[in-house]
């Protein structure tokens, strides 16, 4: 099984809810027990997404995890194994933010045993051609548009693009161009955002 937390969404004070359920009347609103994604992962893999937003006290109960594979559910004594893989994700260089105290080095060296570096889109320009066919395919049996390719002057313009906002970018300028494509079967130019046609 895999499954995701975007620890950036959630707020602070139900993080840990999320992380590791919760039992009823743990607090207010908790009507009923809750299972958390540590314990409802099983032996699958779980994707911490945005682990820089925890905050020091969170990154503690979760080096806790770690390093003992147990945990208990808020407002409860019943202590959980976890037989899951952990991933972890960020944004920022978690090492600079170990340097300037906001994260924690004990947890950045306990989960640092494997890293990748993935670079911005604007570095990946190979990548934009597939990524943006896969896209404007899904999206296009989504709204159930008939959709077979991609004009060359459009790829050339999603190309030269510098997508500072990267891969979520780019699948919005896609979704845009397949929406505004209308009885035609290959996505053009004319039918990307304006920012992306000036440049």
């Amino acid at each position: 099984r895999f499954m995701t937390i975007s620890c950036g969404a959630i707020s602070a004070n139900l993080i840990e809810s999320e992380f590791f359920g919760h039992a009823k009347g743990a607090f207010t609103g908790a009507d009923r027990n809750k299972i958390g994604k540590f314990a409802a992962v099983g032996e699958g893999t779980l994707l911490l997404d945005e682990i820089d937003t925890l905050a020091l006290e969170q990154q503690a109960t979760l080096l806790r995890v770690i390093e003992t594979g147990e945990f208990e559910p808020v407002g409860s004594t019943d202590t959980q194994r976890c037989e899951a893989r952990l991933i972890v994700a960020s944004n920022i260089d978690l090492e600079k933010a170990v340097a300037l105290g906001k994260f924690r080095a004990d947890l950045y060296f306990r989960l640092n045993v494997m890293s990748f570096h993935l670079p911005p889109l604007r570095e990946r320009i190979s990548d934009i051609e597939p990524l943006a066919r896969g896209m404007s395919v899904r999206f296009a049996r989504k709204f159930r548009k008939e959709i077979f390719d991609i004009q060359p002057e459009a790829l050339s313009a999603l190309e030269a693009f510098a997508w500072p906002g990267n891969l979520r970018q780019l699948e919005n300028a896609i979704q845009h161009a397949v929406l505004m494509c209308n009885n035609s079967p290959e996505l053009q130019l004319r039918h990307l955002p304006a920012a992306l046609q000036e440049a």
